[in-house]
């Protein structure tokens, strides 16, 4: 049995003593042991929620943070790798040379920029509103274990 409500969608279940192996069979399904004869004992509310999109600014801001930290990250080493790669001389002295200027400082600067807007963005996530951030939090708990386990390397 199911009914709306402003809080969500109520749903009543019956409930079995024992899941029997391959219960999602029909066939399986006759043979369960239900408490109180398959009367809907279990009552649920539901209601759709989504962690892919966030309503709280906060945690909104955190999601992008790393993902910029991460591009700055990505083209900072792009530019190295092409750095190392042009010219004559040792690998060494070209990356060094190609550190002091042209696109090489413009990255520099962006790693700077997004390390700042991350640190910003983790710092202002203790703000964010708590039904949001619990709704969010396998996704923000993975966000945070993956900087703490592998941080950008750039921006760490």
């Amino acid at each position: 049995a199911a009914s709306e409500s402003a809080g969500g969608r109520e749903v009543s279940l019956p409930a079995v003593t024992e899941l029997l192996p391959k219960y999602l069979q029909s066939n399986v399904r006759a043979h369960m042991r239900y408490l109180e004869d398959r009367k809907p004992c279990v009552h649920l509310r539901l209601r759709a929620c989504t962690n892919v999109h966030t309503s709280d600014e906060k945690i909104g801001a955190a999601y992008a943070a790393v993902a910029a930290a991460a591009e700055a990250d990505v083209r900072h080493h792009a530019e190295e790798l092409a750095g190392m790669r042009g010219g004559g001389g040792s690998g060494r002295r070209r990356a060094a040379s190609a550190s002091f200027g042209g696109n090489a400082a413009s990255t520099r600067s962006n790693v700077r920029a997004a390390a700042r807007g991350l640190v910003s963005a983790l710092e202002n996530l203790p703000g964010a509103s708590g039904p949001e951030l619990l709704r969010h939090l396998p996704a923000v708990m993975h966000l945070l274990l993956s900087l703490v386990a592998a941080p950008p390397a750039s921006v760490a």
